[in-house]
């Protein structure tokens, strides 16, 4: 046999072979038809007959629609994880694949957040929800990686045997790359958050965390910190304010314009209490001005909770009164912070930020520069103060 006969032997048996793969892969997709209970059942039926998917499942759901992640049951309370195609089709390899993996559930359960996620769909971004007390490790964590250069003490290992958050790579249906995350059952402690802060902000900032991080003529970390408590006892009420403690939640944001230029960077500190009510401060990075404080439940993260035994009915007058009332109470220390007096303006509205609150409007003559605007939140409930806003900057916090 000649050269050029062998030569063309090899480039028609390379033809025919990527026919038939193409050809497979099409009667592979032209197979796959919605992923009912009748076909789960069946391919339960036909493993426990001794049927046997032709292949493993895909692991990789960044190039699979379908893909099928096992873990450490012990670890993580279920088998496996599976990343369910957006069409809701599968073939009836993948259903086998599916049944063998996970067999030993209904068909609803198949769905459950904990085991399972729908391609390209708005569910959250996750396999559960952080606890409340995750929440505070994780902003935690974001503080003192960003305004502390505080880094994990070991990577991700992306392995679920080690029992770790997991962070899976997905496509988004438009192009881009999203991140999974598989939590373990276990509570996730501050060093296990500083691990996801870490690979969530090299994600999203690719590397570059500058932007993230305050200038050097801003107000920068401990400086920040001592601001915060300094505030916490000149402005917020006595029975709502926690006691300092090394339990240090800061977390620094950053509103960006759409032209990329630095406006309105802030520090938001979260003061921790054992009991009662936890309180958050922001303030400017640029000079350290209060723009807002909040309470909140020990450990939640939204506004008081509505007193509902017992609760009186109060009115407009009242929440305005109370506001008057707290604005006198801290009139002595207006100077301390460029104010020089701070005053209801007698507009009282229900609060878009808390349903269960009253927003009263006021006004703050500064000692130079611009006077300025700003609101104080009431409980209808028990006219409890829940926040004090200043400067107009209330928007940006939400």
């Amino acid at each position: 046999m000649n050269l050029n006969k062998l030569v063309s032997l090899v480039v028609l048996s390379t033809l025919i072979l990527s026919s038939c793969a193409g050809n497979s892969q099409m009667k592979s997709n032209a197979e796959r038809t919605l992923f009912t209970e009748a076909r789960y059942t069946k391919a339960c039926e036909d493993i426990k007959a001794g049927a046997k998917p032709i292949g493993a499942a895909p692991t990789d759901p960044l190039k699979n629609e379908f893909a099928i992640i096992p873990l450490d049951e012990s670890k993580y309370g279920v088998k496996s994880f599976v990343f369910y195609p957006s069409s809701d089709m599968l073939s009836d390899n993948e259903v086998l694949q599916v049944a063998k993996t996970i067999g030993d559930v209904s068909y609803t359960d198949l769905f459950d957040r904990i085991r399972a996620y729908k391609m390209y769909s708005n569910n959250a971004q996750s396999n559960r929800d952080r606890s409340d007390k995750e929440q505070l490790n994780l902003l935690a964590a974001y503080g003192l990686y960003l305004g502390k250069n505080e880094r994990p003490q070991d990577k991700l290992s992306d392995k679920s045997k080690d029992g770790e958050s997991i962070c899976v790579k997905i496509g988004s249906g438009d192009g881009l790359v999203n991140q999974f995350w598989i939590y373990p059952t276990a509570q996730l402690t501050r060093d296990d958050m500083l691990k996801v802060v870490e690979r969530e902000l090299r994600h999203s900032s690719n590397e570059n965390l500058s932007h993230l991080q305050p200038l050097e003529s801003e107000i920068q970390y401990d400086q920040a910190n001592e601001t915060a408590i300094e505030l916490l006892d000149d402005f917020v009420p006595t029975d709502l304010n926690p006691a300092t403690s090394d339990n240090i939640v800061l977390m620094y944001k950053v509103p960006i314009s759409s032209h990329d230029t630095r406006k309105g960077d802030y520090w938001s500190r979260r003061f921790v209490s054992e009991v009662g009510y936890d309180v958050e401060i922001s303030i400017s990075a640029a000079d350290g001005s209060l723009l807002n404080w909040q309470s909140f439940q020990h450990g939640k993260f939204g506004h008081l909770d509505e007193v509902k035994d017992g609760a009186k009915s109060y009115t407009n007058e009242d929440a305005q009164r109370i506001a008057e009332e707290y604005l006198k109470a801290i009139t002595l220390i207006l100077p301390k912070y460029g104010l020089k007096e701070a005053r209801v303006i007698n507009e009282v509205s229900l609060s878009k930020f808390a349903p269960d609150a009253f927003s009263v409007d006021i006004y703050l003559d500064a000692i130079e520069g611009d006077d300025m605007l700003g609101a104080l939140e009431v409980r209808k409930s028990d006219l409890t103060i829940l926040g004090f806003f200043i400067g107009g900057n209330r928007s940006s916090m939400a």
